[in-house]
């Protein structure tokens, strides 16, 4: 997904591809062919069929395609609201193709196990990593500008919540 993320941030929102980007993603390609040329070389016969690989494949690209047409509207509401809406628009479009498996799988008892399992892929795998992607950056910058006014005691007591580029304002510099 940062290979898809990065090309189409570039191409759509015309980022720079900086060499700390290229870096990451040149570290992560290298850590998915050490795992799909591994696994391939495995004899067994519970190899997956490539259909399920494309489907992963079309589903990063669809989620780096979302973050970046989307970057207006994801800066502007709050990650909650973003994730109520695609989650409830994803729900409601996936339905009619998934009506008849549903309703198969809910005509037979389902143990509780499988329950907390797929809740547990819900809650951490899904809901709560789309909120971390969102919320991290912004907690970073905010510990960033809270350093810096911590290690400034003169500019800290006089401009308290003025983030650093616009202290001109505090006529400080």
């Amino acid at each position: 997904m940062p290979i898809f993320a990065m090309i189409l941030a570039a191409l759509i929102l015309k980022e720079p591809i900086t060499g700390k980007k290229a870096l990451g993603v040149l570290m992560g390609c290298s850590g998915a062919l050490i795992l799909i040329l591994t696994s391939a070389s495995a004899v067994s016969d519970k190899v997956g069929d490539i259909r399920g690989d494309l489907l992963c494949l079309a589903a990063q690209f669809s989620f780096a395609l979302y973050l970046s047409l989307f970057n207006p509207l994801i800066r502007r509401y709050s990650v909650f609201t973003i994730n109520k809406w695609m989650f409830f628009w994803a729900t409601f479009l996936v339905i009619p193709f998934t009506f008849g498996h549903v309703q198969e799988v809910v005509s037979r008892p389902i143990p509780a196990t499988t329950w907390w399992e797929a809740a547990y892929v819900v809650v951490f795998g899904t809901y709560l990593g789309y909120i971390l992607i969102s919320i991290l950056p912004y907690y970073y910058q905010i510990r960033r500008e809270y350093s810096w006014r911590a290690s400034m005691p003169s500019q800290r007591a006089s401009c308290p919540s003025i983030p650093p580029a616009s202290l001109h304002q505090c006529k400080m510099i």
